[in-house]
């Protein structure tokens, strides 16, 4: 029988990626791949690894092929593995959302949450998915819905100062400044930015995004007010 290599070695993989150590973690994952002993399990996530790191370098046919490999391991191998085609899905739903492919993204988005329970955390990056579907597709009403499912979620589930909590508020923030709503959607970009600022370096993306998205808003806001000034005068 052979032995898994394991959640801690995999997760090693992982991290490199998320740490943006991208040529270190394709090499460590394609050494693992190659391991005689590597179960099917550890080698789909070792490829839904490699198409992370394809998606961080915007290589989105490469981070495809990565997934449905894994994907079909799983399904050839333990089909009832829900929770693994559920992420599975839901990556491939991220590829499509940032290639544009929108009705795409909403098929393989709705086939992880078909496999999903309500209130996980793999629902919420699910449920977000889908939020900015309709973003995309200008229909913000529903994406709204959506990202404020994800805000409960996390909130339930998450420490109080999460940066995926800032991360549900900042996609809020941007829903109330797509309708117009201003003072709402500082309020959520303050809110982002303070929870941000206490788990993330400063010079991180998310911090910097949120920043950028409170410029622009309080210079809209500053012009309205000299507007009122003017008509006052």
């Amino acid at each position: 029988v052979k032995e898994d290599i394991g959640d801690g070695l995999i997760g090693l993989g992982y991290l490199l990626a998320r740490q943006r150590k991208l040529d270190k973690g394709r090499q460590y994952f394609q050494q693992l791949i190659n391991e005689s002993s590597i179960s099917y399990f550890d080698a789909a996530q070792c490829y839904q690894g490699l198409g992370s790191i394809a998606f961080y370098e915007e290589s989105y046919d490469d981070a495809l092929a990565y997934y449905q490999q894994a994907l079909k391991l799983i399904e050839k191998n333990n089909s009832d593995d829900k929770n693994s085609i559920a992420s599975i899905n839901r990556c491939i739903a991220e590829v499509y959302l940032w290639m544009n492919e929108l009705d795409l993204a909403y098929d393989h988005a709705n086939e992880a949450k078909s496999l999903l329970s309500d209130n996980t955390l793999e629902m919420a990056r699910v449920y977000s998915i889908i939020g900015h579907i309709y973003r995309q597709r200008k229909e913000p009403y529903f994406a709204h819905d959506y990202y404020e499912k994800v805000l409960d979620i996390r909130i339930s589930l998450l420490p109080e100062n999460h940066s995926d909590i800032g991360i549900a508020y900042n996609n809020i923030g941007a829903f109330y400044s797509d309708i117009g709503e201003y003072e709402l959607a500082l309020e959520h970009f303050l809110n982002s930015l303070s929870i941000k600022e206490k788990t993330l370096p400063r010079d991180h993306a998310d911090v910097q995004e949120t920043e950028s998205n409170i410029r622009v808003l309080q210079q809209i806001l500053d012009a309205d007010d000299e507007q009122v000034s003017d008509g006052d005068q």
